[in-house]
């Protein structure tokens, strides 16, 4: 499994070698379809992510079990033998703040120096507008990760889609996806708080049209970075003989993970399409590890709606905060990588006084991600 840690909500991780490759993320306060999103840092808070390890053998294996591997490979730098990999998020401090680039490349640092897997930011504009919260440009904020480090993946959890123009967006991917050497994962989802995200700029807030944007978006995504000619004309967006090139460094394209809260059935066939689901599994569920029970049903959905595909890697991330004895940790994670979870996401606790503090955050980045 691999993990990730995440200021306010990311995640950090490590890969297992063995049977399939696992991971864990970060905490990311994110919008959920059918859902209010989870709360979010100051800054944009990015999450830490590590795989979970290889079930272990005498744990029984729910049916597919064997088809949540790690996603695609990827164009990463060569580590050494037994190197792990794991990805961290993003928080704020009172003097540092997380819309602050040099702050996120420093946090981005220090997770690839700790041994994490990744690291997601946040994508707000001003999510509870009335905390008046301060938000950095997600792609820029990235972008100073990627020049600051060599392995770690990089990625948004999530970037609401249906609030973005596809071209610019998929443009936006691309040139990541370059500058970090093929290392970007894009999360995505329907976006929130709606009323504050949405409406405060005359967007539409009606969730089913939004839903309907976000599908079409995410169609045009996967049909732009394939570097060929697009001509689309749907209910949402027309395109008129459109390539972008260059193409993103990842073929046929980056990972995309979609989010949702379980049980919803409907944000996880979405993310049946893609490579990957983050899943909440109820409302102040950020900084709680999820029943292995619920992600043994959520892995068994999406294997039955991936059909034909069910054989091919798929991510399930969960997350919460893991504790410190490491047998504590196997205790933890290890039922839920059986289960079916391939990534933990190291999270703070949504309502807790660490949320926005950057030293708390350093602190348990360096301690590295949960021993397994």
């Amino acid at each position: 499994m691999r993990e990730w840690f995440g200021p306010g909500g990311g995640g950090a991780g490590r890969e297992a070698r063995g049977r399939g490759r696992h991971q864990l993320t970060g905490n990311l306060p994110v919008s959920w379809e059918g859902s209010p999103p989870g709360v979010r840092v100051k800054g944009s808070p990015c999450p830490i992510a590590n795989p979970l390890p290889a079930p272990r053998a005498a744990a029984p294996r729910p049916s597919g079990r064997a088809r949540f591997r790690a996603a695609r490979p990827v164009a990463v730098p060569p580590r050494r033998e037994g190197a792990c990999d794991h990805a961290l998020l993003d928080q704020h401090s009172e003097l540092r703040d997380f819309a602050d680039a040099r702050t996120v490349a420093d946090v981005a640092v220090a997770a690839e120096r700790a041994g994490w897997d990744a690291l997601f930011l946040w994508d707000h504009v001003v999510h509870v507008k009335s905390r008046r919260r301060t938000f950095g440009d997600p792609w820029m904020l990235l972008t100073a990760a990627a020049l600051a480090t060599s392995r770690i993946r990089l990625g948004t959890m999530v970037t609401p889609v249906a609030r973005r123009r596809p071209q610019q967006l998929a443009r936006q991917v691309a040139t990541l996806d370059a500058i970090s050497g093929g290392r970007v994962v894009f999360g995505a989802g329907l976006g929130g708080p709606i009323e504050d995200e949405y409406g405060s700029f005359g967007e539409p807030t009606d969730p089913a049209v939004l839903a309907e944007r976000l599908d079409e978006g995410l169609d045009l995504l996967g049909r732009y970075w394939t570097g060929e000619p697009v001509t689309h004309d749907g209910p949402h967006y027309r395109v008129e003989d459109v390539t972008l090139l260059p193409a993103p460094v990842q073929r046929p394209r980056p990972p995309v993970w979609i989010a949702g809260f379980w049980p919803n059935r409907r944000p996880m066939r979405r993310a049946a399409r893609w490579d990957g689901a983050v899943p909440l599994f109820g409302q102040g569920s950020h900084g709680a590890a999820p029943p292995a029970g619920e992600v043994r049903d959520l892995a068994a959905y999406v294997r039955e709606q991936r059909g034909d595909r069910a054989d091919e890697p798929f991510e399930i991330v969960v997350g919460g905060a893991s504790p410190a004895g490491a047998a504590q940790a196997r205790d933890l994670l290890g039922p839920l990588a059986d289960a079916g979870a391939t990534w933990w996401d190291e999270r703070q606790p949504i309502d807790g006084t660490d949320l926005d503090k950057l030293a708390p955050v350093l602190h348990r980045i360096d301690q590295g991600p949960p021993a397994l």
